[in-house]
């Protein structure tokens, strides 16, 4: 085996970080839930998961891979966890079920892009044109060229690959959310949807799936699964700073995730458009934006574009996970490992392609169950069997600000905590009798 890569710079491991953390998960599904659980309402629950659980997580996540130069399976048996070697696969299938979805999405950007070009993605109704794409077999295509790109990225490896398409990306898309942010605001009608997303509805607040699905988003959106991040650290220098890499992440997958919906809501109460819509919810404002803006076309097609890029970014930061397990498992080559890796993705994509029903379940399972699992493996395995004092030295040893002694019983107990807690509030029997012991019995 060759010596594992590294990234080249600082940056470029930044950029890679958040090029994972912010994609559609910032814009697509950050913005359909938070239309579906209430608009503030969610903000309140995600903020809290966000700095209790999100930004500990990254520091747990990079550390855990830097210190032990590897993936999951091996990051969990080399510290001396029980089954480490097995428990660390559900990292893998996680990142390996959440593309199954995510591709498709990306797709549905890609042909938006392609009818920007064209004009066909602004000036038709939007509610057909995306119904002749999504859940139809043309949606295929499309995934499998998102697919085509992603491992594409993977197969040049950490510098030439991931490390330079994302520092090129990620700038266009932070300039491109804060133009239609602007003029999102600026539309007639849009204050109705500023008031949607800042000011909360307290009884959606008091619901448990909003709860829930807030724990989802918050470690989804940072790509908190026990792998992605694990993978990135490991390919980080023995001299690079994770706690203010984490900020740095943190800050900017969080603004990017802000402006979206200052660039959805606005423009759904503006235009009539459901904020409970869904899925389809961004493909469905965002062509109503772009035909009502002078030079609407131009827009479309750079958002579009850098879109579809984010998506693909993350995209690239997951499927990664599973090319570098083949790499360990079999000694196979970086090009060997990403063609057989995509065959394996698209054949679980097709499906849930066209099938609505298949990529609910993706959905549920992969950014619910199985990403909160490995998150909470991942903390086990550095602050109980790496140690909690080690692992913080470890982060401090090349940080330009500390973490204190809080963070080790932070990591030990809040963090799986809140996980736990969040997940078994999720089971139906479970939460049932806890709310009729906390209403007194009735």
């Amino acid at each position: 085996m060759p010596d594992r890569e590294r990234w080249k710079s600082k940056f470029g491991f930044i950029a890679a970080s958040m090029g994972s953390a912010v994609g559609l998960g910032n814009i697509w599904l950050f913005t359909f839930r938070a239309g579906q659980n209430g608009g503030a309402a969610f903000l309140i629950p995600y903020f809290i998961f966000l700095f209790l659980a999100g930004i500990i997580g990254l520091t747990i996540e990079w550390g855990l891979g830097r210190s032990q130069d590897g993936g999951p399976i091996k990051a969990f048996e080399s510290t001396g966890m029980p089954f480490g070697k097995y428990l660390g696969i559900i990292p893998n299938l996680t990142v390996l079920l959440i593309p199954a979805f995510y591709l498709s999405i990306i797709g549905w950007s890609l042909r938006y892009f392609v009818g920007s070009l064209t004009g066909s993605a602004v000036t038709s109704n939007p509610g057909p044109y995306f119904g002749s794409l999504a859940n139809q077999p043309i949606a295929i295509v499309w995934a499998g060229v998102a697919l085509f790109l992603t491992m594409g990225a993977i197969y040049f490896g950490v510098q030439k690959g991931i490390e330079r398409a994302n520092m090129v990306l990620l700038p266009t898309l932070f300039f491109l959310i804060i133009i239609m942010a602007i003029w999102s605001v600026s539309l007639e009608g849009a204050y109705e949807g500023i008031e949607f997303f800042m000011s909360p509805d307290m009884s959606k607040v008091m619901e448990p799936q909003t709860w829930i699905i807030a724990l989802s988003q918050a470690f989804f959106t940072l790509s908190l699964v026990g792998g992605s991040m694990v993978i990135y650290g490991s390919y980080l220098k023995e001299n690079d700073d994770i706690n203010l890499s984490t900020i740095s992440v943190a800050f900017g997958n969080t603004t990017v995730a802000i402006m979206s919906g200052f660039v959805i809501f606005p423009a759904v109460f503006a235009f009539g458009v459901d904020p409970n819509a869904g899925p389809p919810l961004v493909f469905l404002t965002l062509p109503k934006i772009f035909a009502s803006m002078t030079g609407g076309r131009i827009f479309a097609i750079m958002f579009f574009l850098a879109l579809s890029a984010a998506g693909i970014s993350s995209s690239i930061s997951m499927t990664e996970v599973n090319v570098d397990a083949l790499m360990d498992w079999f000694g196979w080559s970086r090009e060997r490992s990403s063609v057989v890796m995509g065959v394996v993705v698209f054949v679980l994509m097709a499906p849930a392609a066209v099938d609505p029903s298949v990529f609910d379940l993706y959905v549920e399972i992969g950014t619910v169950w199985l990403l909160a699992i490995g998150a909470f493996l991942a903390a086990v395995a550095f602050a109980w069997y790496y140690g909690a004092e080690r692992a913080r030295e470890h982060i401090n040893s090349t940080s330009y600000f500390q973490m204190g002694r809080w963070w080790e019983p932070w990591v030990k107990f809040v963090y799986p905590a809140v996980i736990v807690l969040t997940l078994m509030w999720s089971v139906e029997w479970i939460r049932k009798p806890l709310l009729q012991l906390i209403n007194g019995g009735g």
